[in-house]
């Protein structure tokens, strides 16, 4: 039987197959962070395309100051997501790889201020917002 490849190029075939996937997830990641500095409780739902926030339940709650973490899949779709407490106040944003980066879009709100950053969106009271011009403290 004739021998397909010399043992150099089977080091070099079994190396690759080993390395390739490596090269492959270390791609660029884009991550974003949600953070609640409000003062109570907020429910999230992910209500359109919640397979681009794969690391996310369609549904979550997160309790003052505490935050959670999820990758956005660049699918050319945004996630839309809707934020609120126990007394109807709201916040509705999405969220979308652009140009290889996470892109937030806000929307519309009630009793609950939010901003953003690259790749963190954070909920705080009216007061704090208006406090510092800005939620991200």
């Amino acid at each position: 039987m004739k021998k397909l490849f010399s043992p150099l190029i089977s080091k070099a075939i079994i190396a690759s197959a080993i390395l390739l996937p490596t090269a492959v997830f270390a791609q660029n990641v884009n991550e974003i962070t949600i953070v609640n500095h409000f003062d109570k409780a907020l429910n999230f739902v992910v209500g359109i395309n919640p397979s681009s926030l794969p690391d996310l339940p369609e549904h979550f709650t997160l309790s003052p100051n505490n935050q959670i973490k999820t990758r956005v899949l660049d699918n050319n779709k945004e996630a839309y997501v809707r934020a609120e407490d126990d007394s109807n106040d709201s916040a509705f944003w999405a969220i979308e790889v652009k140009a290889g980066k996470p892109e937030f879009h806000g929307y519309i709100s009630k009793g609950i201020a939010y901003s953003w950053n690259t790749q963190t969106i954070v909920f705080c009271t009216p007061e704090e917002y208006k406090k510092h011009n800005s939620c991200l403290g």
